[in-house]
Protein backbone atom coordinates (compact mmCIF):
# COMPACT_ATOMS: atom_id res chain seq x y z
CA UNK A 1 0.00 0.00 0.00
CA UNK A 2 0.92 3.36 -0.54
CA UNK A 3 3.04 5.41 2.26
CA UNK A 4 0.92 8.35 1.77
CA UNK A 5 -2.18 6.56 2.98
CA UNK A 6 -4.16 6.12 6.27
CA UNK A 7 -1.59 4.80 8.57
CA UNK A 8 1.22 5.26 6.22
CA UNK A 9 0.74 8.97 7.00
CA UNK A 10 0.22 8.39 10.87
CA UNK A 11 3.48 6.16 11.27
CA UNK A 12 5.52 8.96 8.87
CA UNK A 13 4.51 11.69 11.26
CA UNK A 14 5.59 9.54 14.16
CA UNK A 15 8.91 8.78 12.58
CA UNK A 16 9.00 12.63 11.72
CA UNK A 17 8.29 13.53 15.46
CA UNK A 18 10.97 10.99 16.66
CA UNK A 19 13.25 12.67 14.22
CA UNK A 20 13.26 15.70 16.03
CA UNK A 21 13.52 14.54 19.06
CA UNK A 22 16.90 12.83 18.20
CA UNK A 23 18.09 15.72 16.66
CA UNK A 24 17.34 17.72 19.68
CA UNK A 25 19.10 14.77 21.74
CA UNK A 26 22.46 14.80 19.01
CA UNK A 27 22.93 18.97 19.75
CA UNK A 28 21.95 18.71 23.46
CA UNK A 29 25.28 15.79 23.72
CA UNK A 30 27.58 17.59 20.74
CA UNK A 31 27.34 20.85 23.44
CA UNK A 32 27.75 18.51 26.82
CA UNK A 33 30.91 17.02 24.91
CA UNK A 34 32.01 20.57 24.03
CA UNK A 35 31.56 21.40 27.33
CA UNK A 36 33.24 18.56 28.87
CA UNK A 37 36.33 18.53 26.91
CA UNK A 38 37.42 21.84 25.39
CA UNK A 39 37.19 24.56 27.88
CA UNK A 40 40.51 23.56 29.15
CA UNK A 41 40.90 24.22 32.78
CA UNK A 42 36.94 25.04 33.02
CA UNK A 43 36.34 21.62 31.93
CA UNK A 44 38.23 20.00 34.00
CA UNK A 45 36.92 21.57 36.83
CA UNK A 46 33.04 21.04 36.08
CA UNK A 47 33.42 17.79 34.69
CA UNK A 48 35.39 14.75 35.88
CA UNK A 49 37.27 12.03 33.58
CA UNK A 50 34.20 9.87 34.10
CA UNK A 51 32.06 12.47 32.91
CA UNK A 52 33.94 13.80 29.96
CA UNK A 53 34.58 10.29 28.53
CA UNK A 54 31.23 9.19 28.64
CA UNK A 55 30.20 12.65 26.82
CA UNK A 56 32.97 12.43 24.23
CA UNK A 57 31.70 9.15 23.41
CA UNK A 58 28.17 9.68 23.11
CA UNK A 59 29.06 12.24 20.61
CA UNK A 60 31.30 9.90 18.79
CA UNK A 61 29.06 7.19 19.03
CA UNK A 62 25.83 9.67 17.48
CA UNK A 63 28.12 10.82 14.76
CA UNK A 64 29.42 7.30 13.70
CA UNK A 65 26.94 5.10 13.97
CA UNK A 66 24.27 6.12 16.12
CA UNK A 67 22.89 8.84 13.31
CA UNK A 68 22.94 5.95 10.66
CA UNK A 69 21.28 3.66 13.00
CA UNK A 70 18.23 6.03 13.52
CA UNK A 71 17.65 6.75 9.96
CA UNK A 72 17.56 2.93 9.50
CA UNK A 73 14.92 2.25 12.09
CA UNK A 74 12.90 5.05 10.93
CA UNK A 75 12.95 3.94 8.28
CA UNK A 76 12.61 0.26 9.14
CA UNK A 77 9.25 1.18 10.97
CA UNK A 78 7.73 3.17 8.37
CA UNK A 79 8.85 1.48 5.30
CA UNK A 80 8.35 -2.63 6.54
CA UNK A 81 4.65 -2.57 7.68
CA UNK A 82 3.46 -1.77 4.39
CA UNK A 83 5.71 -4.43 2.38
CA UNK A 84 5.28 -7.33 5.29
CA UNK A 85 1.53 -7.15 4.37
CA UNK A 86 1.84 -7.90 1.16
CA UNK A 87 4.15 -10.00 -1.34
CA UNK A 88 5.93 -8.60 -4.58
CA UNK A 89 4.24 -9.12 -8.05
CA UNK A 90 6.04 -11.84 -9.97
CA UNK A 91 7.10 -13.71 -7.02
CA UNK A 92 5.86 -16.79 -5.59
CA UNK A 93 3.91 -16.64 -2.52
CA UNK A 94 1.57 -18.51 -1.18
CA UNK A 95 -1.96 -19.54 -2.97
CA UNK A 96 -5.32 -17.92 -2.12
CA UNK A 97 -8.08 -20.23 -0.80
CA UNK A 98 -10.38 -20.39 -3.90
CA UNK A 99 -8.58 -20.48 -6.52
CA UNK A 100 -7.04 -23.71 -9.04
CA UNK A 101 -3.40 -24.18 -10.12
CA UNK A 102 -2.98 -23.60 -13.76
CA UNK A 103 -2.39 -27.04 -14.49
CA UNK A 104 -3.02 -30.19 -12.14
CA UNK A 105 -0.63 -31.37 -9.69
CA UNK A 106 1.49 -34.43 -10.77
CA UNK A 107 1.45 -33.99 -14.57
CA UNK A 108 4.04 -33.01 -16.23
Amino acid sequence: PPLLRDRGVLRLLAALAALALTHVAAVVIAVKALFATQLGPWSAAHYGPVARHLWAGAAHFYRLAGCWAVAFVLWWAVVRPGVSAASPPGRPGRRRAGRRASRPRGRA
